[in-house]
Formats: C-alpha cells, sequence, structure tokens
C-alpha cells in the first residue's frame, strides 16, 4: 500500500511538472526567448544533469551503436516535437496546449497497428474514436486563426508516439534509461545547434538574471527532475502504469491556465477536454487490461 501510494505521488507530481511546462514555455517566449533559443536550453540543460548523473552512477553508455539510435531518438523524440510545440505556443492558449500534447496514447495504438505492434481491440479502437471527435472539436478554439497552429502541434504527439514505437525494437542491449535520455538530450541539442545559429536565436543567460532566464532555469531544472521521476515510475510500474501521465497533465495545466494566466475555456473547448480526456481514459483502461 505504501510503494502503491509513493508512486501514485510520483505520478501526480509528474504530471504537475508537464502540465505547468506549456505556461512557462509560453511566458518566456512572450518575453523575448525565441522558439529555437528556448528548445536549445531545454535541451542541454537536462542532458548535462543527466549525464553527470549517469556517469556518476556508472551508467552512462556510449558506443558506435548508440549514437545513431540516440540520433533518431533525439531528433523525433525531441527536436521536432519540441521546437514545434515552442513555435505554436504563443499562439495557442496554455491550456489547450497540454491537451494537444497529450493525445500520444491516441496516436500510439493506430501506429502500432499498422507496425503490427499491437492486435485490435474494440474498446482502443473506440477510444480512438472518440478523440478523433475531440481533436475535430479543437477547430472550436477561442480564436479560428488558431485552428492552423493546433494542426501544426498535432506534430508533436505524432513524433511521440512514433518515438515510443520505435524505442525498444531498436533499443541497443542492456543500455540503462538514463543514459538513453541523456544520449536523446545530448543529441536534440546538437541537432537544433545549426538552426541556432542559423537563425542566430541563441539566448544568453546573464547577470543580473531577468524574469525569462528564471523561466529557462526552472524549466530546466523541472524538466531534469521530471525525467528522473519518469524513470523511476517507469522502473517501480511500467509503461502502463505511467501513461495515466496524461489525464494529470492535461487537468494540471487547466487549473494552472486558469490560476495564473486567467484563461477559460469556451463550450467547444470544454467538450473536447471532455472527449480527449474520455478517450484516454478508454486506451488506458483497455491497454491494462489487455496486458493484466
Amino acid at each position: 500500500m505504501q510503494n502503491s501510494l509513493k508512486t501514485f505521488s510520483l505520478l501526480f507530481i509528474l504530471g504537475s511538472i508537464w502540465g505547468a511546462g506549456p505556461i512557462i514555455n509560453k511566458f518566456a517566449i512572450s518575453h523575448g526567448v525565441s522558439p529555437v533559443g528556448y528548445s536549445f536550453w531545454q535541451f542541454i540543460g537536462p542532458a548535462i544533469l543527466l549525464t553527470v548523473m549517469a556517469k556518476l552512477q556508472g551508467k552512462l553508455v556510449l558506443s558506435k551503436k548508440h549514437i545513431p539510435y540516440y540520433l533518431i531518438c533525439g531528433l523525433i523524440g525531441q527536436a521536432i516535437p519540441s521546437t514545434i510545440l515552442h513555435i505554436c505556443a504563443p499562439y495557442l492558449p496554455s491550456n489547450i496546449m497540454p491537451i494537444i500534447i497529450n493525445l500520444v496514447p491516441i496516436f500510439v495504438y493506430p501506429l502500432a497497428l499498422l507496425v503490427k505492434q499491437e492486435i485490435f481491440y474494440v474498446w482502443r479502437f473506440i477510444g480512438i474514436l472518440i478523440g478523433g471527435v475531440g481533436i475535430v472539436s479543437l477547430s472550436g478554439l477561442p480564436n479560428a486563426d488558431m485552428l492552423p497552429w493546433a494542426a501544426l502541434a498535432l506534430v508533436t504527439p505524432l513524433c511521440f508516439a512514433i518515438t515510443v514505437l520505435f524505442i525498444n525494437p531498436f533499443k541497443p542491449k542492456d543500455t540503462p534509461p538514463i543514459s538513453l535520455a541523456a544520449g536523446m538530450l545530448i543529441s536534440a541539442a546538437i541537432l537544433v545547434a545549426p538552426a541556432l545559429i542559423f537563425t542566430d536565436s541563441y539566448y544568453p543567460i546573464t547577470l543580473p538574471l531577468s524574469y525569462p532566464d528564471y523561466a529557462i532555469l526552472l524549466r530546466i531544472c523541472m524538466h531534469s527532475f521530471g525525467y528522473v521521476i519518469f524513470f523511476t515510475i517507469i522502473q517501480k510500474a511500467g509503461p502502463v502504469y505511467y501513461s495515466l501521465v496524461s489525464g494529470v497533465v492535461i487537468l494540471n495545466g487547466i487549473l494552472l491556465g486558469y490560476m495564473i494566466l486567467g484563461e477559460t475555456l469556451n463550450t467547444s473547448s470544454i467538450f473536447a477536454v471532455s472527449t480527449i480526456l474520455l478517450a484516454i481514459i478508454i486506451v488506458n483502461f483497455s491497454q491494462q487490461k489487455a496486458h493484466a
């Protein structure tokens, strides 16, 4: 019982960290930090911290067979989706962003069927259909001009879903998760660096610290801490239990968007929130039943 409570607490903390992310992202980018520059900091900061942690624990693994894996994970799992996310953040309400980001379970299942990593389950299919209705309902965003940005933001959960399906089949054997995460983030920073230089988007953190500087440093700490919790939950309870974090993230994002930024949802957006949450619950429940 005590272990279950501890795991649930970690799940709630991680959901709070991921849910607060879009608000911090939006604040930093709205105050002069370029999306590419912000993405770079979110990669290089946690990458350094996780690399040091992995090295101290003797769990940092690097070889020729790891480099292509790290690069692919860094590109699809971080560089592309995170940069798109940060580009879209200023144009979408922060209480909508967590919903879009956490559509990963909705994308994973049809893709898994396509590549034959999963078999067909009726309830999962129903959940996917409900999630599709929720996505269509995003056309009821507060401003119709936001729709193209919402559509572009859908690339983020799609990339995350592809990464989830890529990780296990192609993962080098006997590689600790913390080393995989560090390698992925280092690769993402390297991949984003040319765009950073070409667009002259580097954002220097200097003393005295400004509010955007504090936002970046806070996000780096949260991102690093979040990865540690992520690996702990995966180790203690497995990926099926971890997938429940999606609902916690969405609820936290909506609550924080209301409390901090005063953002509200219109009728169409409330319907979208409700249907997407329902879809995630159905997909996760059916996944648990399938693995029971």
